[in-house]
């Protein structure tokens, strides 16, 4: 037996099917009929139940409570039985190995001890652990159980890119008293100086010009427009008339000039 494979995990077990509720006995017209009275053929009760007739009005009798009534000789049908639950499924039992249930051998013959209950050589035939000696017929314990397998590095999500800021962005107003000017909508729109504050010519030195809007987003490219097909180019053979047949002139032929077009652009023979 190949003891080098990880034991299987157990197979679950299946979820039992729930007990069906059992169907209940229904009453029947015969046993919750009343005794009737004896002047006009009515009877008693038997065991509770009427045996004869039970009349529309809801009284036991004889034939006189026939007209309208329910039949009671017969017997009464044999409740249904209730149906048997399906068992549950015994579960599959998880696998042992041999090398699992093996004994300690005797020292006299080759036999080791188990370690961690299990033996790491050979087991025989018979169920001890030992060395070579127990090979024939055994089970190769040696081999070591199979470390599972590492559960799989999630790829971390790529962290977005921050929207750049602009320093015009982030410029503070300046103080009035050395040429410092408010800010615009939150945004510096002159000069903001090299330590932060907005302002006008003043702040130029080592500052950042924000009198320039903000470029906006470049276009999407306009696409090439489709070319033109190119016209078929029209001979002169096309265009060419009839010529007249007095000077050697001929028929076009489906519209076209079949032989010579003069320079005038009649159709003709050798002489054109």
């Amino acid at each position: 037996t190949d003891c080098s494979a990880p034991t299987p995990a157990p197979a679950p077990a299946p979820t039992p099917s729930p007990a069906l509720a059992p169907i209940p006995t229904p009453v029947s017209v015969c046993d919750t009929c009343r005794a009737g009275g004896a002047g006009d053929g009515g009877v008693s009760l038997v065991n509770g139940r009427c045996m004869q007739w039970c009349s529309s009005a809801g009284f036991c009798g004889g034939s006189a409570y026939a007209n309208g009534g329910t039949d009671c000789s017969a017997p009464t049908p044999a409740p249904f039985p209730a149906p048997t639950p399906t068992p549950a499924p015994t579960p599959t039992p998880t696998p042992v190995s041999v090398c699992d249930t093996c004994r300690a051998g005797g020292a006299g013959d080759g036999g080791l001890s188990l370690v961690n209950g299990r033996y790491m050589q050979w087991c025989s035939s018979a169920g001890f652990c030992g060395g070579s000696a127990y090979a024939n017929g055994g089970t190769d314990c040696s081999a070591p159980t199979p470390a599972p397998f590492p559960a799989p590095t999630p790829t971390p999500a790529p962290t977005p890119t921050p929207t750049p800021v602009s320093v015009c962005d982030t410029c503070r107003a300046g103080g009035a008293g050395d040429g410092g000017v408010s800010l615009v909508n939150g945004r510096c729109m002159q000069w903001c100086s090299s330590a932060g504050f907005c302002g006008g010519s003043a702040y130029a030195n080592g500052g950042t010009d924000c009198s320039a809007p903000t470029p906006a987003p470049a276009p999407a490219p306009t696409p090439s427009p489709a070319l033109a097909p190119i016209p078929t180019p029209v001979s002169v053979c096309d265009t060419c008339r009839a010529g007249g047949a007095g000077d050697g002139g001929v028929s076009l032929v489906n519209g076209r000039c079949m032989q010579w077009c003069s320079s005038a652009g009649f159709c003709g023979g050798s002489a054109y």
